[in-house]
């Protein structure tokens, strides 16, 4: 079993309400095909956190 040997980018973020840095996360996290991704979210959970998820990037919710 091959592993993957991609590094991983941890994107932490407070809020993925939609709005400027959440669309280009949405936008950014599926062209960097080098990297694996992991989203947290800290505050309020919205439409880009289920957009990530569709796209089966793991995205959790760490409310602080």
């Amino acid at each position: 079993m091959e592993q993957n040997r991609k590094p991983t980018i941890l994107h932490l973020i407070a809020s993925l309400d939609p709005g400027g840095t959440e669309r280009q996360l949405l936008l950014t996290i599926p062209r960097l095909h080098d990297f694996n991704h992991v989203i947290i979210c800290l505050e309020k959970w919205g439409a880009i956190g289920d957009q990530l998820k569709t796209l089966e990037f793991p995205v959790y919710f760490v409310p602080t």
